[in-house]
């Protein structure tokens, strides 16, 4: 996630649409719902997932997302040949940054 901060919002650094894309019907297949930020709302290669916490969520839904972030993620990077170098480029993030 590309935040240190208390924001309620999340957000979870892809890259490009196609990344997104991929990653959001992975998710909604397997019954989480997130926001997708996509082209022109952002720039182009700075796709992600919005994920707007809630107390109407428990620890078992968030764990539960993260979970799924976990397992689905390797699977849509490597359906859209996507690498982690690449989405830290686009965002500019280096290795001391939480992704």
């Amino acid at each position: 996630m590309f935040t240190d901060d208390i924001s309620p919002v999340k957000f979870v650094c892809l890259g490009k649409p196609q990344m997104g894309y991929n990653m959001v019907s992975r998710l909604i297949n397997n019954g989480f719902y997130v926001n997708l930020s996509v082209f022109p709302s952002v720039s182009f290669n700075n796709t992600g997932m919005r994920i707007p916490l809630s107390l109407h969520m428990s620890k078992e839904d968030i764990n539960g997302l993260l979970n799924q972030i976990a397992q689905q993620l390797p699977l849509a990077m490597a359906d859209t040949g996507t690498s982690m170098k690449e989405i830290n480029r686009y965002f500019k993030m280096d290795k001391r940054q939480k992704i």
